[in-house]
């Protein structure tokens, strides 16, 4: 029988760092999955404000649109994470460095819309264009950081969103657009990180 090499690890360890490993592709698959759907609900209220600015429709759009999604969409959110609080300590550090810096640009882009919505420092198209391109510019941290291509595409339909939004003529085309780069820059390149992470 032969000795075991000096840099091989016991088998209980080697088996608790693979199932480790697993954990942590696991739990990355279910943030991504989340992000992604974040994503698509950013754009359906996108796509909802602009058709009620589009066809004047007599609804309060902050209110029945915004407010309700982005409520029930936070309220999960936080019981998703803290049900899974313990196994998301062994995602790679990359994963919690996207993730700050998402909470980061939402912050910025929350007190965008403030500036816009509350002391109309920002017209629509600006606002738009601006959210955009932080949704473009997180997707190239992302790619950087994982070395993926989802996000580098995703990165580049964000901007292009963000480039074709500044030249929008109306507050319902800039919310068009912006909603074109949350479902190109943020849902679908997370969703498809999410996909291949699950079959691996």
């Amino acid at each position: 029988m032969e000795p075991p090499s000096a840099t091989s690890l016991p088998e209980a360890a080697a088996a608790e760092l693979r199932l480790s490993v697993e954990r942590a592709h696991r739990e990355s698959a279910a943030l991504d999955r989340l992000a992604g759907i974040w994503g698509l609900l950013l754009a359906k209220c996108c796509l909802a404000q602009a058709a009620i600015e589009r066809w004047s429709l007599p609804l309060d759009g902050w209110i029945v649109v915004w407010s309700g999604s982005l409520a029930l969409a936070a309220l999960a959110s936080l019981l998703y994470l803290r049900s899974h609080l313990g196994s998301l300590a062994r995602v790679p550090a990359g994963f919690r460095v996207s993730t700050v810096l998402a909470l980061a640009l939402l912050v910025v882009a929350l007190g965008a819309a403030h500036a816009s919505v509350a002391r109309g420092l920002l017209g629509p198209v600006a606002l738009g264009a601006l959210v955009s391109g932080l949704v473009g510019a997180h997707a190239l941290v992302v790619a950087a950081l994982r070395h993926r291509a989802e996000p580098l595409v995703g990165a580049l339909l964000a901007w292009t969103a963000a480039s074709l939004g500044l030249g929008a003529e109306r507050p319902d085309q800039a919310l068009l657009w912006a909603g074109a780069a949350f479902l190109g820059g943020l849902a679908l390149p997370f969703l498809a990180l999410a996909r291949g992470a699950s079959r691996a």
